[in-house]
């Protein structure tokens, strides 16, 4: 006689903000140089997915989402900054339409505390841009530098970015 079992387990994948770092980063922030206004708003947002391919395997993920505003002067360039308060989906279903920015950390080993990530450049044909953030000694300045990322080789794609790549944005 022979008897063959099989069990199941849920295996859970885990990348959380074990060092507590992100909610610093929480908030409206803001960048004003001449009639150039940068407003970005930030969110703490942890998700649970549950793999395509199994449903045995759930990732918890903490990562910020946010909504950015450029204005000249009173001339909005881009902006879906009024989707900040919206409810966000429970699983890791990021929409470039509804928030244009998604960062996270490395790990909490790295010592420097920089955020990696992208925006969605909505006025260069939805490309997204690679972006570093990290915070001042204080947590009320942040350095923003964003770059073109380096697999965007469609001919067809936009030539620059709307946004400037450095600046620096102030806790509001």
């Amino acid at each position: 006689m022979f008897i063959s079992t099989t069990t199941n387990a849920q295996v859970t994948i885990t990348d959380y903000d074990t060092c507590q770092y992100l909610q610093q980063y929480d908030g409206e922030w803001r960048y004003t140089n001449g009639n150039d206004t940068i407003r970005i708003y930030l969110r703490y947002h942890r998700t649970a997915n549950t793999t395509y391919y199994s449903t045995t395997t759930t990732t918890i993920t903490d990562r910020l989402w946010g909504w950015h505003e450029y204005k000249r002067g009173n001339i909005v360039i881009e902006s879906n900054y009024q989707n900040r308060l919206l409810a966000l989906p429970s699983e890791n279903d990021f929409n470039p339409m509804f928030s244009s920015i998604l960062l996270g950390l490395p790990n909490c080993a790295d010592t420097s505390k920089r955020l990696i990530g992208f925006i969605t450049d909505y006025l260069q044909q939805k490309e997204w841009h690679d972006v570093k953030a990290s915070l001042d000694a204080t947590k009320t300045i942040m350095t923003w530098h964003q770059e073109r990322g380096t697999s965007l080789n469609d001919p067809f794609a936009g030539m620059g970015m709307t946004l400037p790549s450095n600046f620096i944005l102030i806790k509001q």
